[in-house]
């Protein structure tokens, strides 16, 4: 860390964030469809520990180190159950928060498995049988998941 890196926040004791995974409805088009929405609720103590951490990560730039160990995005994990988040009120979600760079971009982009020209939109149940199939397929060409972009394995050691 640089020495105009913002230390990582300590979140004050009163500070509270939820975080919720809901649906919507898009009613927008033809024939709606339900879509996906992480909804943030917080305290003001809660949103500006979240404003101190994120200017800590646009101040935190990945290492020489880390682009070689796979790593290029140097990503946190914030989760849910641990404070500010309110482990009684949030869901057991994890936002997995990295840095983009020019020189990172390409490594970061590749190890998350995007694919610009197909971003994930319309009906939440095709995509996820989708995304089940090609897990299910993943898994029984190759146990090591840490190629999919959209299973990770947290510092618990769940998936």
């Amino acid at each position: 860390m640089s020495s105009s890196t913002p230390p990582y926040p300590e979140a004050p004791a009163n500070a509270e964030l939820i975080l919720r995974q809901r649906l919507f409805v898009e009613t927008t088009g033809t024939k709606p469809y339900a879509v996906p929405e992480l909804l943030i609720l917080g305290n003001r103590e809660g949103f500006e520990w979240l404003a101190k951490y994120f200017a800590h990560r646009a101040a935190k730039m990945p290492t020489e180190f880390q682009a070689q160990h796979n790593d290029a995005d140097d990503h946190d994990h914030l989760v849910a159950l641990d404070h500010p988040f309110s482990s009684k009120l949030s869901d057991e979600l994890e936002i997995r928060v990295g840095v983009l760079t020019q020189e990172n971009r390409a490594a970061t982009l590749k190890k998350y498995g995007f694919m610009t020209s197909e971003p994930q939109r319309g009906c939440l149940v095709k995509r996820y049988k989708q995304l089940i199939r090609f897990a299910k397929k993943a898994v029984r060409r190759r146990p090591d998941l840490s190629f999919l972009g959209f299973i990770a394995y947290t510092t618990r050691g769940r998936p």
